[in-house]
């Protein structure tokens, strides 16, 4: 049974992630893989500036409370389906549905959705606590039936 895109997610997701794939697919095109860079680069520096702030804001940078924000409080709401599993020292995810995913492939824009949205895990992980280890294997957005989101305590010292 196929699901729908819930309000949330096509009043706040939707219209953004358009506006960049109609933005970005004519100047890829055009300019090449320069462009597919720069997108890169934004990706991944705004989600270090934003996952700072985030976790300044929450006074909270620990992993459980990663997990928490970033799944049950704004991935739940959008239609994100997944499981969590901790294992004291780590956490894993496994997302069976993904909304950004279901929306992409309506727009014929797999590979955009995965530079602009799956991209920037790592760098969520890194800027909420560069002590937080972000791995993964499996991505919907590839063609896996699920993606696999591993967090794990580093020994790097969290910032303070």
């Amino acid at each position: 049974m196929k699901e729908e895109l819930n309000d949330l997610f096509m009043s706040a997701v939707a219209p953004v992630f358009r506006q960049r794939v109609l933005l970005l697919q004519p100047l890829h095109s055009r300019f090449g893989p320069a462009v597919l860079d720069e997108v890169r680069n934004a990706v991944r520096d705004e989600a270090l500036r934003e996952w700072r702030a985030f976790a300044a804001s929450e006074g909270d940078p620990s992993m459980k409370n990663l997990v928490d924000l970033l799944w049950n409080r704004l991935c739940a709401p959008l239609g994100f389906r997944y499981t969590i599993t901790d294992s004291g020292d780590a956490i894993q995810i496994r997302c069976d549905r993904c909304p950004i995913f279901d929306y992409a492939r309506t727009l014929n824009a797999l590979d955009w959705g995965f530079e602009l949205h799956c991209a920037q895990d790592p760098f969520i992980a890194l800027g909420f606590n560069p002590g937080i280890e972000f791995t993964q294997t499996k991505w919907i957005m590839r063609g896996d039936p699920y993606c696999d989101h591993r967090y794990a305590l580093s020994c790097v010292s969290p910032r303070r």
